[in-house]
């Protein structure tokens, strides 16, 4: 299928055309003229213990709501706020399988993938709020 997510560092982000999409057989979703993108991300808490795999259309919104515990359950017990890795795509069901595939991880395979864009774990929120 080719490596339709593409992590959103500067030197990697990029956009998926219809016709390239297409070939890759990626479901777009446009919501007025504009794609959708769809983001799995992994977060951690301040002591790099814990790692947290999630889903969302709005990284922004969704780091922001860990970050101020507006979601209880694991991230709010564990205190989960600092993103530490992410990815994107346009295609919704290809973010729900890798959200899936990289839960399924050990924790080493998950350090490897996170360490291969982030390796200092710098909070990579900050970076996006400036």
């Amino acid at each position: 299928m080719g490596q339709i997510f593409r992590s959103l560092c500067p030197s990697a982000f990029g956009h998926l055309t219809p016709s390239i999409a297409g070939h890759y057989g990626v479901a777009i979703t446009l919501y007025q003229g504009m794609y959708l993108m769809y983001y799995v991300y992994i977060m951690t808490n301040y002591s790099n213990k814990v790692l947290y795999t999630g889903v969302t259309n709005n990284l922004e919104r969704r780091v922001y709501e860990h970050r101020n515990k507006l979601i209880s359950g694991f991230t709010e017990k564990y205190n989960v706020n600092k993103l530490i890795y992410y990815e994107s795509t346009t295609d919704v069901k290809a973010a729900i399988t890798r959200e899936k595939q990289i839960k399924g991880w050990t924790r080493q395979k998950k350090i490897n993938l996170i360490e291969s864009m982030n390796p200092k774990w710098m909070d990579l929120f900050v970076t996006m709020e400036e």
